[in-house]
């Protein structure tokens, strides 16, 4: 946002009106990056066995849970890619 009011400010010079503020004025600012929360070992882990206890078909049960073992590592191998280098 802060860079779109400097083009804003810019371009109101490049056209020859009055600019109220000097675009180097607007300081633009970095946001800290939030680390990822991430549930409890036990909690995934009763997520992933679920299907096995709540379906009654075995083989739709077994389907759920590969379903859901996949999509885990899956989101496993992208955090694994956004944590920072030590």
């Amino acid at each position: 946002m802060l860079s779109a009011l400097r083009a804003y400010l810019r371009y109101l010079i490049d056209i020859d009106h009055h600019c109220p503020l000097a675009p180097e004025a607007v300081k633009l600012t970095k946001a800290g990056r939030k680390r990822p929360h991430v549930a409890e070992l036990e909690d995934l882990t009763r997520l992933v066995e679920a299907p096995t206890s709540l379906e009654s078909n075995i083989k739709t049960a077994l389907r759920n849970r590969a379903m859901l073992e996949v999509l885990f590592a899956a989101g496993h191998a992208n955090l694994g890619a956004m944590q920072p280098e030590s």
